[in-house]
């Protein structure tokens, strides 16, 4: 027998300020991936109240500057990174080569879409696997499903994650719980990994890692599993970070005014539409007459409001009210002038961008008329200072600042030694650490590893017709 079942709402977190800021990293990932519409009628909902929000019609989502411009600065991973060895040569091909378990994992073609969503959530995950038959798993995380806590000295580089999982457990008849994987590297000499049910306050339910990894559920102490070639433990999390600031862990709230632009210019948006399609035309007015055919309507909400059709193709009869007395009918002018209040909704978008900290140099309009902002673009002058802002300049260039948190090590560098690699037996999760520390070093993001003479990884070059 065939089982279904409703998913179950995730828990939220206990902390008031963790809560919040989940709730708002989550507006901003529907923004990113298209399911805004219901925070849109919520927004002209409290814009207008119930009557004149029905009387609005659809909402319009036909813009959204704050996913246009998350995905112009994504420009990082326009071409995949070539990720070479200084000293290993073609030893470490299975790995890092083209057709290595890294570009086999399809890591590179996700990272575009993966840049913007970093760069709208201002942090984002990855956690790095591998799988029974050897290959590897790059798997975001997003960051309204993640606790962490760091170090004092390294505040921007997580070294506890709770990272809230969906699961089904053997025996559940495919029920699907919520669950929290709990990975704490702080004690370097006492590492743990559990799994727990979470409690409906967000808390630790029963320990249930046993039945959750499939093992005897000790994977804490000695026999913690995520580590580096010298035995140190670390996370098989990387964090990146959209820009480094070295004093904080999350950066939720930056670029808010961005995302509120975003929602008010779909109301204005919306209101141009109400006014394209019920006030465009003359306003009719009469004295003394009444048209036939009013009804009253009852709306969602228990809203009622006077209607009749009064389109300009459709035949308006009117009935004189009081006998002896002339009836009067004449029109107004139209309700607005839909040309003038789209431009000026254009303007607005225009200036969203430059709110954003794109240059009004760099915007590249994608219309005749240069106040368009509906279409927003960037430059290839602009894209390459938005490389140098959130990621390693292609060919060279300024520091990159978009910073990934290193495995849970403060200035981490993985060391790649190919003897040891490749003698790991596949599934083995010291490979996914190492190939965690070969996804960040193909980003560029550590300083100084083209000075290293041990051999490390080399920092990532672009191709030759990148």
């Amino acid at each position: 027998m065939s089982h279904s079942y409703a998913l179950p709402s995730p828990p939220s977190p206990s902390d008031p300020a963790e809560a919040a800021r989940w709730e708002h990293t989550r507006l901003r990932r529907r923004l990113l991936d298209g399911q805004w519409k219901r925070d849109l009628e919520q927004r002209l909902q409290d814009h207008l109240g119930t009557v004149r929000r029905v009387a609005w019609g659809p909402p319009d989502l036909s813009a959204n500057p704050y996913r246009v411009i998350c995905r112009e600065l994504s420009t990082l991973y326009l071409s995949p990174p070539v990720v070479r060895h200084d000293q290993a040569g073609d030893a470490l091909a299975p790995l890092i080569g083209e057709s290595g378990l890294i570009a086999s994992s399809g890591l590179w073609s996700t990272m575009t879409r993966y840049q913007s969503w970093v760069i709208g959530c201002r942090e984002y995950l990855t956690r790095v696997s591998t799988t029974t038959a050897g290959e590897l798993r790059y798997r975001p995380v997003a960051p309204d499903m993640v606790i962490a806590e760091s170090s004092l000295d390294a505040p921007d580089v997580p070294l506890m994650v709770r990272e809230l999982r969906l699961r089904t457990l053997p025996g559940s008849k495919k029920r699907p719980i919520w669950t929290w994987d709990v990975l704490d590297v702080r004690d370097p000499k006492s590492p743990t990994y559990r799994v727990h049910e979470a409690g409906t306050d967000g808390g630790l339910g029963n320990d249930i890692t046993a039945s959750a990894t499939r093992s005897d559920g000790q994977l804490s102490g000695d026999r913690y599993p995520y580590r580096r070639a010298d035995g140190t433990p670390i996370l098989p999390y990387v964090m990146h970070h959209a820009e480094h600031l070295g004093d904080r862990l999350w950066d939720p709230f930056e670029g808010l005014e961005t995302l509120e632009g975003s929602m008010n210019l779909a109301v204005l948006l919306s209101f141009w539409l109400h006014l394209v399609k019920d006030a465009s035309w003359p306003q009719r007015w009469g004295i003394n007459v009444t048209p036939d055919g009013i009804e009253v309507v009852d709306d969602e909400g228990n809203a009622r409001r006077i209607e009749i059709v009064t389109d300009p193709a459709v035949l308006l009869i009117l009935r004189q009210v009081m006998e002896g007395v002339t009836p009067s009918v004449g029109q107004f002018q139209p309700g607005g002038d839909p040309v003038a209040l789209l431009q000026a909704i254009e303007s607005y978008s225009a200036r969203l961008a430059q709110d954003a900290g794109v240059s009004g140099s760099d915007l590249q309009r994608m219309s005749a008329d240069p106040r368009s902002g509906y279409a927003i673009s960037l430059s290839n002058d602009g894209r390459r200072g938005s490389t140098a802002v959130h990621g390693a300049v292609p060919g060279g260039g300024p520091a990159p600042r978009c910073d990934l948190g290193g495995a849970g090590q403060p200035g981490h560098r993985e060391q790649l030694p190919g003897e040891r690699l490749l003698g790991r037996l596949p599934g083995d999760p010291a490979v996914a650490g190492r190939a965690a520390g070969a996804a960040r070093a193909c980003a560029g993001h550590d300083r100084g590893w083209a000075d290293d003479a041990r051999g490390r990884l080399s920092r990532a070059q672009p191709r030759a017709d990148a």
